[in-house]
């Protein structure tokens, strides 16, 4: 059932915001001091849960959701992946405009020979359940190892950027039909560390997509909520990186 999907994705979120500190700190923070548009930040994780979960419920509560699903369509796949990898480049874009830090990310990061000899650990899996790593990023399992990797690469602080993909749908259901209106959903955690691996940085953003597709049965088809994952996503990170600037110049 994608319900039991749904809460495996936010223990496994709940367990990689407790395994890099965030957990222990405000939800939104910023500490001004370590961004003074000289400092460098690598990029050095960049993920999303494997699954595209339901903020509904339960899905295919109808016989039409339970056919479409049974079909090869790759549509109605679950599997984050595609998405991901046409929205995280617009985070990393909008991550290295930001003139309060240097962003080290990308191919200059993934040739720095201090990065490839880095061990890169798995993300935190639940039973099945498992993250999507953006190719040529890494993960480190806590606070002490993101600070070894900061010192090994000789900057001054690394970026953690987490990117969850979800839809929901509004209507009615009346147990063999379901139809109404079905909306993208993204929410972004970013997370910057210091040398010495203590969380300088935090934001969650949840952002849902402004439009919309009409829809009967439970089920979602991804192409043609692509559009609007796509723009929930790019939306999500604008306002991440507005909230940003707002605290730096305190007014948040």
């Amino acid at each position: 059932m994608q319900i039991t999907k749904t809460l495996f994705i936010s223990i496994i979120t709940a367990t990689v915001l407790m395994l890099q500190g965030c957990l222990i700190t405000p939800s939104s923070v910023v500490k001004k001091e370590s961004f003074d548009g000289k400092k460098q930040y690598a990029l050095f994780t960049i993920m999303a849960p494997e699954t595209i979960s339901n903020k509904s419920g339960s899905r295919n509560s109808s016989l039409a959701g339970l056919f479409k699903s049974a079909t090869a369509d790759s549509g109605f796949s679950e599997d984050s992946n595609d998405i991901f990898k046409k929205t995280y480049p617009k985070a990393v874009k909008l991550l290295s405009k930001n003139p309060r830090f240097k962003l080290v990310s990308g191919k200059k990061l993934h040739r720095n020979k201090a990065y490839k000899k880095l061990k890169s650990d798995e993300p935190p899996s639940f039973l099945s359940f498992s993250y999507h790593l953006a190719k040529g990023y890494k993960y480190f399992d806590g606070e002490k190892k993101y600070a070894e990797a900061i010192k090994s690469m000789g900057v001054d602080g690394a970026i953690s950027v987490v990117i969850n993909y979800s839809y929901g749908t509004a209507g009615f259901n009346l147990g063999f039909i379901e139809a109404g209106k079905q909306r993208a959903y993204v929410m972004i955690n970013v997370t910057a560390f210091d040398r010495n691996g203590k969380t300088i940085w935090r934001d969650t953003v949840e952002q849902e997509s402004k439009d919309y597709i009409g829809v009967i049965a439970s089920s979602a088809n991804f192409k043609e909520l692509e559009p609007l994952l796509i723009e929930a996503a790019e939306s999500g990170m604008v306002k991440v990186m507005d909230n940003f600037e707002k605290k730096m110049k305190g007014d948040a």
